[in-house]
Formats: structure tokens, C-alpha cells, sequence
């Protein structure tokens, strides 16, 4: 079973028009998240009006999003506002009145495509980043609004029925607000909440949020906040009271369970939600490297994509009136993005920042000049039980960072990569019937116990090219059985031959561990099942030419 992961970048459609764009993926994607910044249309760091947008596709075309926007360099009272959206994607507010949707897209999934509609498209190029997530290891999907309206404690949400009964680091759940009591509505101030959680239970879940105050025209008073406890912690961007806070308390057969908590826990606010169910998820925190060079984190599996955000936070909480920015970034071991805006804490004007960039994946923006960049960091490897990046820059300080990791639960076996190996002269009771037991040919013992391959061949190079040895063996009759689709090939011979010998239970367990070429499935090349039937009908005729002698 395979869980695909992409990132991307893609300039956004510029004509004006109503207009679909599509944008190509290597697989056909059951999810999508996709984020940018309206005025930024190249890869930079900038001081600039911010209109940024985040928001989710399933593979039903449900949407839900959010958007800010906050105006550089004013003096104005109204310079910031935010909008939660249940149609769209992604929908920007416009960079001269921050209420206004300028450019706004809803997103469909397809055949190894996303496609983004523009039903309000403002003529400009917008840097986009994305990530799409697919693969027969994710069993459901679904992205969803809900409403907060219980009293403090349980908040039952109803899923769909593939995507109930997620176990503890088998799924994952989502979440974008910016506290909204309306939906498809604009309101003053800024806040950008994103956060995750992979397991339920008593304080589970990572978020950051960024929110700012304009209302009394006094400038930016911005608020950075990075939760390791919780899935949302709604606040007041004026005064910093809590307003409201909950986490994931429990995965259950009908959806799942938030326990809501705080002085507004029954105060409606509309939340959005991307639940994945399958493939395996781990979700954390970590702070930059304080000097240029790699850090590793520790993960429970081999990861194949990655998701950071950052708000400038040296420790768990919240400031108030502190410069902050806030960065979303991700990779798929390829291909790095990251995307954000900064706001200095300042008397008036404003002092704004935005970002775009294809080179990293985890950044911290510099909020008093947010042409410069305080930590940033590239993916360095995709390890067995952890990731390590590369942090080219550093100004010494070490902040944190929230991160969500995928790997595949069920991964092909990977080949054996070039070089000598050693070989072991094993009992032949894992290969032949328990009626006729012999000494078997070496093995190579391969990285799981039922991969015992008779090693006559050699492993040439890790897209695993095979020779085989040069004399002719007879080739007696056989009987090769295909187990699943998805060609695992639990192949077994059971055909008697020459009524000498019962050869059974020859299990390849990955067929991959064969012949795998990388990036490719077996069943794209049939032909290499012939390789693998021509060596185990020269094995049993090696067999028939031994036992008759």
C-alpha cells in the first residue's frame, strides 16, 4: 500500500477572468492544503500589505478557508480584517481596504490534478504553495465546518463513516480559524490560528495564532501564540484575555470529541477542520538550530512529508504586544516551501511583512525588517525513525516550531542497494515441504524474516538489476498465484515436479524487494513478473536435477 505526498508552488491565474486552472500532481490526490499571499507574486521577503489565505480541499470538493489581511505603512484606523470562508479555498481581501475579496477560488480534486476556479480574480500573479496528500493507505477524508456552541466541556462532531474510529497516530485532523461568530463574513483585527493533532486525549494538539489589534488606531499590537496542548486557544487581540480553548479529547465511532473550555466556551465561532484517516501521523514541537548546520527530531517512523509553523515563540504561550510572525511551510523530501507575514509591534505607520519562498521549509521571518530572515531551514533527510534539517540560517536564539510528520504504515520493502552481502547455508525448511527437507542454496536474508531469497543472482545496483547464473537449468511446470491486486505477491509454488519434489510456501513478501524500480509500482512493468516465475521454475528444476542424482 503506497501514502503519496507533494509539495508545490504555483503562480496563480492573472487574466481577470472567470477562469479554471489546473495545477498537475504525481497521483491523483484525496487532499489538499494550500496557502499564499496575494501581492507577492515571485519568491522574496518584503515589507508589504499583507492578504494571506490557508485553506483545505477533500476529495468530495468540500472547501473551507481563511483569510487576513493587514495594510502597510497606514495610518488609518481599520488598516486589518479576517474572513472565514465555506466555499472557497482560498479568498483574498483586497491590499487597499484589507474587507474587500479581490481574488477568490474554489478547488476541485481529479485524476493526478487539483483544480483551482476563479470566480473573483483580481489581475495578479499570487505565489501559491501547496501540499497533496493521496494514496490507498488514506481510507477517508473530509473537511468540514463546525460550530462551537456547548457549554465547557465535551463537543461532539459528527464525521463521515470512513472517517470514524481513527486510531491514536493513524489519522489526523486539521484545524484553521480566525475567530469568527459568522461565517463568509469579515470582521476587524487579525487572527490566524492553524494547528493539528494526530492523537486524543487530555491536552492534545499543536497550533500557532497571530492576532492583532487596530481598532483604537494606535498602531500594531500584535500577539504571537504556540500551543503544544491544544487545537485552538481563542483570544481577545485587544485586551489578551482568554477567550476560549480546546483540544482533541477522543476518536469515537460516530467522528470525534473537542473538549471546549473558557470564558466564551459557549460563544459561537465557526471552526474548520481536514480529518485524514490512514497512513501513519506523528505531530510535535522543536526549536531551530542556535548556529548554522543540521538537527535532527526524533519520529516513531520514516516520514515522506513534513508540515512546520512558526510565530517567533521561544517558549509554549502567548506575548502581548510582542513583533511576531507567523510561517507555514512543508516538503515532500524534494521540494521545500514556506509562506507567511510578520507584523512589527510599532506606533503608526504599520510595519508589515510578507514572504514566499521554494527553497525552505521552515522560516522565521525578521518582523522589524522583514526583508530579513532570523532562521531558516531546509530538509536535509527523511530518516528511519526521524527527519533532519538543515538550518542555513541562525541568529543564535533558539525558537520553536510545531511540525506534523506522515510516513506509510505498510511501506514496500526498499531494495538492497549496491554492494557485497553476506550469505548464510539456512536449513531449507523455510523453503521446501516439510515432507522432503534438505539443505537449501545460500540466502540472502532479506530485512524481513519471511524475505529468505535462494541467492543466485546478484543485487547490481539499488534499482535492482539481476543476473542470473550462466548455465541452463531444466525448467519443469508451475503454478504462480497472484494474491492481491496491488501485486504484493505472495507467490507460491505448489505444482509436484517430476513427483520428486513439493516445493511450498515460497514467500516474496514485497515482490519490490526484487524488483523494484524507484518510484514505480510492479505493476507497471508485468514484464519483470516473468523474471521472477523464469527464476523460481530454474530453481525447481536445479532441485529435480539434484534429487535425481
Amino acid at each position: 500500500m503506497v501514502l503519496s505526498v507533494e509539495t508545490g508552488t504555483v503562480q496563480s491565474d492573472d487574466s481577470g477572468d472567470v477562469v479554471s486552472q489546473d495545477i498537475t500532481v504525481g497521483f491523483s490526490p484525496k487532499a489538499v492544503i494550500i496557502w499564499g499571499q496575494l501581492v507577492v507574486e515571485t519568491f522574496q521577503n518584503a515589507q508589504g500589505t499583507c492578504s494571506i489565505s490557508y485553506g483545505f480541499c477533500d476529495d468530495a470538493d468540500n472547501n473551507v478557508s481563511m483569510s487576513c489581511g493587514n495594510i502597510d505603512a497606514t495610518s488609518g484606523v481599520t488598516k486589518s480584517k479576517r474572513r472565514q470562508n465555506t466555499d472557497s479555498v482560498l479568498s483574498f481581501l483586497s491590499t487597499a481596504d484589507s474587507q474587500t475579496v479581490v481574488k477568490q477560488a474554489s478547488c476541485t480534486l481529479g485524476t493526478n490534478k487539483f483544480t483551482l476556479t476563479w470566480d473573483t480574480n483580481e489581475t495578479t500573479a499570487t505565489m501559491l504553495h501547496w501540499i497533496a496528500y493521496g494514496g490507498d493507505e488514506i481510507t477517508g477524508v473530509q473537511t468540514l465546518t463546525s460550530e462551537t456552541t456547548s457549554s465547557n466541556g465535551d463537543t461532539a462532531i459528527a464525521l463521515d463513516a470512513d472517517c470514524q474510529d481513527i486510531e491514536n497516530g493513524k489519522g489526523v485532523v486539521f484545524y484553521l480559524n480566525c475567530q469568527l461568530e459568522s461565517e463568509n463574513d469579515v470582521a476587524f483585527n487579525v487572527h490566524f490560528s492553524m494547528g493539528f493533532a494526530t492523537d486524543a486525549g487530555t491536552d492534545s494538539g499543536f497550533m500557532i495564532d497571530l492576532g492583532d489589534d487596530d481598532s483604537e488606531g494606535l498602531g500594531s499590537e500584535p500577539r504571537t501564540q504556540l500551543s503544544e496542548t491544544r487545537m485552538w486557544h481563542h483570544f481577545n487581540a485587544r485586551t489578551n484575555a482568554d477567550l476560549s480553548q480546546a483540544y482533541l479529547k477522543a476518536f469515537t465511532s460516530s467522528g470525534m470529541t473537542m473538549f471546549v473550555s473558557g470564558a466564551e466556551a459557549t460563544k459561537t465561532r465557526f471552526n474548520g477542520f481536514l480529518v485524514i484517516k490512514g497512513g501513519l501521523w506523528e505531530a510535535g514541537s522543536e526549536t531551530n538550530n542556535t548556529s548554522t548546520g543540521t538537527k535532527m527530531t526524533d519520529t516513531t517512523f520514516k516520514p515522506v512529508g513534513l508540515m512546520t509553523g512558526a510565530v517567533l515563540r521561544e517558549t509554549a504561550g502567548r506575548d502581548d504586544q510582542v513583533s511576531g510572525s507567523l510561517q507555514i511551510g512543508a516538503t515532500d523530501g524534494t521540494t521545500d516551501i514556506c509562506c507567511g507575514t510578520s507584523i512589527k509591534e510599532t506606533a503608526l505607520p504599520t510595519v508589515i511583512g510578507v514572504s514566499a519562498d521554494n527553497t525552505a521549509c521552515c522560516k522565521m521571518q525578521d518582523p522589524d525588517t522583514p526583508t530579513g530572515i532570523l532562521s531558516e531551514a531546509v530538509l536535509d533527510s527523511f530518516n528511519d525513525t526521524s527527519f533532519t534539517l538543515d538550518w542555513t540560517t541562525s541568529d543564535g536564539t533558539a525558537r520553536k516550531f510545531i511540525w506534523l510528520a506522515v510516513g506509510e504504515a505498510d511501506p514496500a520493502a526498499e531494495p538492497p542497494a549496491a554492494g557485497n552481502f553476506t550469505l548464510s547455508g539456512r536449513h531449507a525448511t523455510e523453503l521446501l515441504d516439510k515432507k522432503k527437507k534438505r539443505d537449501s542454496p545460500p540466502v540472502l536474508v532479506g530485512p524481513r524474516r519471511e524475505q529468505l531469497i535462494p541467492l543466485e543472482f546478484t543485487f547490481l545496483t539499488k534499482s535492482t538489476v539481476v543476473r542470473f547464473p550462466k548455465e541452463t537449468m531444466k525448467m519443469k511446470s508451475t503454478l504462480v498465484r497472484k494474491e492481491s491486486a496491488n501485486l504484493n505477491l505472495k507467490s507460491t509454488l505448489t505444482r509436484t515436479v517430476s513427483g520428486k519434489i513439493h516445493m511450498a510456501s515460497i514467500l516474496l513478501a514485497k515482490a519490490e524487494y526484487l524488483l523494484k524500480l524507484e518510484g514505480k509500482t510492479l505493476k507497471s512493468y508485468s514484464a519483470r513478473t516473468d523474471v521472477i516465475k523464469e527464476f523460481l521454475l530454474r530453481k525447481l528444476g536445479e532441485i529435480n536435477d539434484n534429487d535425481d542424482k
